[in-house]
């Protein structure tokens, strides 16, 4: 439910296994009627370079290089004012036949408000297949450390800029702002066309006194009255079907077991259900 088109502008060169692109794009306005939406590079532009090739661990190795520019004139972070922030990052993957991972390390400043920003986000991720075993299994784990709060002029609250709602699970509670996660899964086949993902969300407060961030990075609770830093435990369950290459059929369920940094300010336990439906033709 986060629709968002943009007017952009991409420039791509290939040479060999590199790939590289050059981007600039603007959030479109979605305006009441036909043919009237506008986009506003005035207020929100978003300009940067993203490359991929391998890595220097070889075959089924790759490795992203990026650089992306984002400037807003009513900040989310800093309401009414301006905010022009640089985010650097690196992505390291791969896949052998039986373990697979994916590393991203990503540092960000400018400027907020007045404000100088120097946040950052580590997310580690490996999994082992038993494509041997019963329904061929794959464990997996991810760990997930996210920049919040501030500090006198300094700002160190991590912005996603336009992430996916289920960055985490399927309900996406939460944005990847101000936190710890900690995420076992295991993946199981089923049937060939049939798959089975079950995960566990163990989240905490990066910075007790930033607040809770919601998509697209909305504040929906304040400081930890005394310090509390659970946010709470998420379960989540997601099956796919997919009996054909033009059609495939999702269902996500989630329950969020709300932890005493949620419960403290007014905040309860939360039920998502998904069903999503692809036909290609």
């Amino acid at each position: 439910n986060q629709r968002l088109s943009q007017d952009a502008l991409r420039l791509s060169w290939r040479q060999d296994d590199w790939n590289v692109d050059g981007i600039l794009a603007s959030p479109v306005k979605i305006q009441s009627d036909a043919f009237d939406n506008t986009s506003q590079f005035d207020q929100t532009m978003l300009w940067g370079l993203y490359a991929t090739g391998p890595s220097i661990f070889g075959k089924g190795h790759g490795v992203d290089f990026y650089y992306l520019g984002l400037r807003q004139e009513n900040a989310p972070l800093s309401p009414g004012m301006t905010e022009q922030r640089h985010t650097f990052g690196s992505r390291w993957f791969g896949k052998t036949q039986n373990w697979n991972y994916n590393h991203e390390f990503i540092l960000q400043t400018g400027d907020s408000g007045g404000k100088d920003i120097l946040a950052g986000a580590v997310s580690l991720s490996a999994g082992r297949s038993f494509k041997s075993a019963p329904l061929k299994p794959t464990l997996g784990f991810k760990a997930d450390v996210i920049s919040g709060g501030q500090n006198g002029m300094s700002m160190h609250t991590f912005n996603p800029l336009f992430q996916a709602n289920n960055y985490f699970n399927e309900g996406g509670f939460v944005s990847p702002s101000n936190l710890w996660n900690l995420n076992p899964t295991l993946d199981l086949e089923l049937y060939p066309t049939l798959s089975l993902k079950i995960g566990v969300n163990f989240l905490w407060r990066y910075d007790t006194n930033d607040s809770v961030y919601a998509p697209p990075l909305t504040a929906v609770a304040g400081a930890a009255p005394n310090g509390e830093r659970y946010l709470g435990t998420a379960y989540n369950v997601a099956l796919s079907w997919e009996p054909h290459p033009s059609f495939d059929l999702n269902v996500g369920i989630t329950h969020h077991e709300a932890g005493s940094s949620i419960t403290s300010l007014g905040g309860g336990n939360v039920d998502y259900l998904q069903v999503a439906a692809r036909i290609e033709f």
